[in-house]
């Protein structure tokens, strides 16, 4: 079972990081969550809603709201501070980047 969420979670990881980042924004219902990773990271709603109701128990905590029945979503503690670029969404990793600019001699 923890498999098959860490599989899960890597394959989502560029959602998972755009829902963090909206989270962390301010954005907690569901419908700013979608908007904001339309808007920013091109992602549509059905992929946002998926990986939405498949990490809430693990990445985020939602709770359905008085208004217009909004689910609205919060990070779970351990997960309050998104992976920077550059770091390994699953095992917190620094990874470096390279990059080699040649000049003309």
């Amino acid at each position: 079972e923890q498999a098959k969420i860490a599989k899960q979670q890597a394959e989502d990881a560029t959602i998972i990081e755009a829902i963090t980042e909206a989270i962390q924004a301010g954005k907690c219902k569901q419908t700013e969550i979608i908007d904001w990773c339309r808007n920013r990271h091109t992602i549509g709603r059905k992929m946002s809603e998926r990986v939405l109701r498949q990490q809430h128990n693990n990445l985020w905590k939602r709770e359905k709201g008085f208004q217009k029945n909004a689910w609205n979503y919060e990070l779970t503690p351990d997960k309050s501070a998104p992976p920077a670029n550059g770091t390994n969404y699953q095992t917190g990793q620094t990874v470096q980047t390279v990059q080699t600019v040649q000049t003309e001699s």
